[in-house]
Parts: C-alpha cells; sequence; structure tokens
C-alpha cells in the first residue's frame, strides 16, 4: 500500500507500476508533514538504493528517505539539503543508500521546499531496489 500525508491525482498505488505513464501523486500544497510511505506487506528489504520519478514540477529538494518495521519507529537512511538532481531536464534521481538491515515500511519524509519553494511534491515513479526477504514461514512442530 502507499500511503500519502495528504493528497491529489490519481490512486497512489500507480507510482510503483512502470506500466503506468501519465499524472503525477501530489500532496496537498504547504500541507505538513509531508511524505509519501510504502508497506511491503509480508515482504521485507535491505535497501541498497531508490529511484525517483517526477514529470510535473515542484521537484524534491530537501527530503529524508526512511525506513521503519512498525511505523512508529523511523531509522532515517539518507538525508538531503538543497539536493538538485532532479530538475526540468533530468526528471529523475537514483539515489544509493547504506543499510544492512531489513525493513517492511519506507518512506519519503519532506523537510523543506521544493525547487518552487512549497514543501510539496509531484511523483510519477518511485522504485526501492536491494534484497528482497520473503515472508518467514510459520513453523510447526510435529508431536512425537
Amino acid at each position: 500500500t502507499v500511503p500519502l500525508s495528504s493528497g491529489g491525482g490519481p490512486p497512489r498505488h500507480c507510482i510503483c507500476d512502470r506500466k503506468w505513464s501519465s499524472g503525477a501523486v501530489e500532496n496537498s500544497y504547504g500541507s505538513t508533514p509531508t511524505w509519501i510511505q510504502f508497506d511491503l506487506k509480508n515482504y521485507q528489504l535491505v535497501p541498497r538504493s531508490y529511484f525517483v520519478q517526477q514529470d510535473q514540477d515542484h521537484f524534491l529538494r530537501n527530503w529524508r528517505f526512511e525506513a521503519s518495521q512498525d511505523m512508529s519507529s523511523w531509522t532515517v537512511l539518507a538525508t538531503y539539503v538543497n539536493d538538485t538532481t532532479i530538475t526540468s531536464e533530468n526528471r529523475f534521481g537514483h539515489f544509493k543508500v547504506k543499510c544492512g538491515k531489513p525493513y517492511r515500511y519506507f518512506r519519503i519524509y519532506v523537510t523543506g521546499p521544493s525547487h518552487k519553494g512549497q514543501q510539496s511534491f509531484d511523483l510519477t515513479q518511485v522504485e526501492l531496489f536491494g534484497r528482497a526477504l520473503p515472508p518467514k514461514k510459520k513453523r510447526t512442530d510435529a508431536a512425537t
């Protein structure tokens, strides 16, 4: 699932679908806090990098990439301040992270203004890369 702090645009799951090609997931401009979260459900991921594509405006400049096991306690995997990777000429960014631990939840948490000066974003695609761990099999003890 893909919850959003506040929203607009098409259903949020679309940004995880490579076949989807129009529109953007956006938050309501200027609302805080501003974030988008990804729940891997029964899976976990040891992240190595992530990819963000934006085809509209409000390019990310200030944000944290965070991970959690329970949505209560978040670990900051990377912090970006005045990052200019994503521009009108280059509408995507591939960002590496150092992490040796698996997580179920990930989020992009906006910490400051976009290139237009608002604490906002428009995203068209997000991909997470790393080592995926399948659901744990339930162990059954045989009675002897």
